[in-house]
């Protein structure tokens, strides 16, 4: 459970050496680029790789095309290991190029389709703007050039706003004359007429008032008419090539989209990687800051020891990794919410990995629900990438959890296991063990007892849990001494005060019972238990104070104590949510078996199976959820409070293993072999 530690260490290259090193080091993986404000290794590579995924990125948007691989996306095309592209070059270079030349051929005939689309669209667009303004000419048959032709007179036809009509007529006065037409919307279609050498005049007045003037654009006809109509036609034809380019990208998206989706991720892993690959730039030489793990140190050393500089002294603030088997890795996710460990923390994710899935089956205990759980976590763990296997893992996991827990309460879809299968009992041992489905019976209380106990006992392991991994923690980091000092006090108290709080219980909540001779089930009498019991939280409680007061005061080591008992008896009671949870889920199933048709056939017995069926379905889900979540809550705030506190930091390797894709930098090629290659795993 303890994390395993780097090694910082100093790595040089010449500026020629500079892209083997990064490509042998992405080649090797396990390497943390130190942080800092440093210049990039390869700033020509990495302005390449940037400018090629924003150029994919932007197509991609175009095309609607998705970044990500959502769950559903898994469910229908499946993303497993075995299906991911593999895309392979001998250094990170050749891996760029490669990503390039594969940008050209598959991008290339959807770019030049893209390209006519914006041209026809913006010819559209302007045909659209023209036919607009001559919309209000369009039964107009006079030939306006004719009109420019007249010597004497000036003539200009255009549209204004109806309102400034007679501002406009005033302000020409007796220098033209405006004749004018009503259109819809207010406009009105004027024609002014002026002598010739009043034309700069009548210009300044109309354009005071922002009319719009009926300019035909050379080689339409000179009608407004006519022109109108060839322009309709002109955007018609527009129109009918947008359609018929967007089929044709529509077409050419949906066969090469996924293959632009994997281009888009394998620009973005190489940007990742490339972009973290900085060091101190002197004029000849590169010097490069790292983090290795300590258990691959020596094949580090002998991989590069031609760049090895030096070995830095661990100082316990170096990037940890998380070391787990292939089971509890799948849990390793709840542990970094909480925050890596640090360098005195352990790693409690194969503690978490058995709890989390106990508790969750405890909540949600239902032999069919439980099978369904185990069917949904097996299709995702086929049919997804990693972080979707991990999920799927986990939901086989609290399916397994829920199957066995309806097993031993006789739960199946919210039916009574046992009596459907008919077995009494098992070696002699009645079913169900725990009679859970007798709480929503009239006389259930003493099953409801039977539940709060349990769930308040597995409460109390886990919180004793909690302590234990304070305590080890604290004896690795400051000494045994230190901790027994600080830690047994707490650990003392909580099980005296448990025990005391038991024989509270079975005195019938009596102070002056408790102290009696009535003997509980353990065989030994209240009284006894409180002898024993009550020294113990005494002495505890002067420690637990005594403690606090040597590192400041009397009072913040009582107030620290009346926190720490408080906190205690909440977090105790808290688990009681396992027991409630359980008895919520089976009172729903309860209800949704009102509609399992018993003695009824045809519709009836139909519309009985869908509700039935559908109501599993929706409990399963909703409760489902709702069980995650407290399970979450019991870690985060009953059990990583006592002894977590999640300030470290992860290492980083440079992976190069995507959803869709996966990055590989191979060995220099031999002769004859190609320094780039695609294909598929």
């Amino acid at each position: 459970m303890p994390v395993e530690r780097s090694q910082r260490v100093v790595l040089a290259a010449s500026k020629e050496e500079v892209t083997q090193l990064i490509s042998d080091l992405m080649s090797f993986e396990y390497f943390h680029f130190a942080e800092g404000e440093q210049e990039f290794l390869e700033y020509e590579l990495a302005q390449r790789v940037d400018e090629l995924y924003s150029r994919l990125l932007s197509l991609a948007e175009r095309l609607h095309l998705k970044r990500d691989v959502g769950v559903m996306d898994a469910f229908r095309e499946g993303y497993p290991p075995g299906r991911r592209r593999v895309i392979e070059a001998a250094d990170v270079s050749g891996l760029v190029a490669e990503l390039e030349e594969r940008e050209r051929e598959e991008t290339g005939e959807l770019r030049a389709l893209l390209e006519r689309l914006d041209q026809a669209s913006k010819r559209a667009e302007s045909l659209e703007r023209l036919r607009s303004t001559l919309s209000a000419f369009s039964k107009l048959r006079v030939d306006l050039r004719s009109l420019q032709r007249i010597r004497r007179f000036y003539v200009e036809l255009f549209v204004a706003d109806g309102g400034d009509l007679r501002e406009i007529a005033e302000s020409l006065g007796d220098r033209g004359a405006v004749i004018s037409e009503p259109l819809e919307a207010g406009r009105a279609l004027c024609v002014v007429i002026a002598p010739r050498e009043n034309r700069d005049y009548v210009d300044r007045v109309l354009r005071a008032f922002e009319v719009s003037y009926l300019r035909l654009p050379e080689g339409y006809p000179s009608s407004p008419s006519e022109a109108y109509r060839a322009i309709s036609e002109e955007l018609e034809a527009a129109r009918r090539e947008i359609g018929e380019i967007s089929g044709r990208v529509e077409a050419e998206a949906r066969e090469r989209g996924r293959e632009i989706e994997e281009l888009l991720e394998a620009a973005e892993l190489v940007r990742s990687q490339v972009t973290r690959a900085r060091s101190s730039n002197l004029k000849r030489f590169a010097i490069l800051e790292g983090y290795v793990p300590v258990s691959m140190m020596g094949e580090f050393r002998e991989r590069f020891q031609g760049y090895l500089v030096g070995v830095e002294e661990r100082t316990g603030e170096e990037p940890g990794l998380l070391r787990n088997n292939r089971y509890s890795r799948n849990y390793e996710e709840i542990t970094l919410q909480q925050g890596p460990p640090s360098a005195r923390e352990v790693d409690p994710t194969t503690i978490i990995s058995f709890v989390f899935p106990t508790f969750f089956g405890f909540m949600f205990g239902d032999l069919g629900h439980g099978i369904l759980l185990m069917i949904l976590g097996l299709i995702l763990r086929i049919r997804g990438y990693e972080s979707l296997r991990r999920w799927g893992n986990m939901i086989i996991s609290f399916g397994v959890g829920a199957a066995i827990m309806g097993a031993l309460d006789g739960e199946v879809f919210g039916r009574e296991l046992w009596s459907i299968v008919r077995v009494p009992s098992v070696y002699g041992i009645e079913l169900p063990i725990i009679p859970a489905h007798e709480v929503v019976m009239a006389n259930s209380a003493s099953v409801v007892d039977l539940l709060l106990v349990l769930a308040l006992l597995i409460g109390v392991g886990h919180i004793l849990s909690a302590y234990t991994l304070s305590f080890y923690q604290d004896a690795r980091g400051r000494g045994l001494r230190k901790a027994a000092i600080e830690k047994i006090p707490v650990y003392a108290f909580y099980i005296a005060a448990l025990f005391w709080g038991y024989a509270f219980v079975e005195s019938g909540y009596s102070f002056s019972a408790v102290m009696g001779n009535k003997v509980t089930p353990l065989g030994v009498t209240t009284g006894t238990i409180s002898k024993v019991t009550l020294p113990i939280v005494l002495a505890a409680s002067i420690g637990m104070i005594v403690t606090k007061v040597l590192e400041s005061n009397y009072m913040e080591g009582i107030i620290d104590w009346l926190v720490n008992v408080i906190e205690m008896i909440s977090n105790s009671i808290s688990y009681l949510r396992l027991a409630v949870l359980l008895m919520v889920h089976i009172a729903l199933l309860y209800i949704i078996n009102m509609f399992y048709p018993s003695g009824v056939t045809g519709l009836a017995a139909a519309v009985g199976y869908t509700g039935w069926i559908l109501g599993n379905l929706g409990v399963a889900a909703l409760e489902g959820l709702m069980v995650y979540i407290q399970d979450i809550r019991l870690h985060a705030y009953e059990w990583f409070i006592r002894f977590y506190e999640g300030k470290g930091r992860m290492f980083r390797p440079l992976s190069m293993r995507g959803k869709r894709v996966v990055l590989r930098i191979a060995q220099p090629p031999r002769a004859g072999a190609q320094s780039g290659s695609l294909s598929s795993s």
